[in-house]
């Protein structure tokens, strides 16, 4: 399971948690928390085995950047240009 925190994205196995997001701390760093604790989201697309993490950067005050992460690689990657208030996974 993942969940964001203060601390960045974490990722509990039922017994212990790890912070995964160290690559992109830099990210997480220009978040606006205040923000955040209202317009955030996180959606799982498992059909390919990635978290979508929906948040809003450099003082926006709705999300501005998708960070995704590819679980099975451990890979991230980020999505900019538009900002996503939900998504529908199908």
């Amino acid at each position: 399971m993942l969940v964001v925190s203060t601390n960045g994205i974490c990722e509990f196995d039922g017994a212990n948690v790890r912070i995964v997001s160290q690559k992109i701390e830099p990210i997480f760093a220009r978040m606006n928390l205040s923000a955040a604790k209202k317009e955030a989201f996180m959606i799982h697309n498992k059909s390919r085995n990635e978290v979508y993490c929906a948040i809003p950067v450099d003082g926006a005050t709705q999300n501005n950047l998708v960070v995704v992460y590819d679980y099975v690689t451990g890979a991230w990657s980020t999505w900019q240009g538009f900002n996503p208030a939900y998504f529908a996974v199908l």
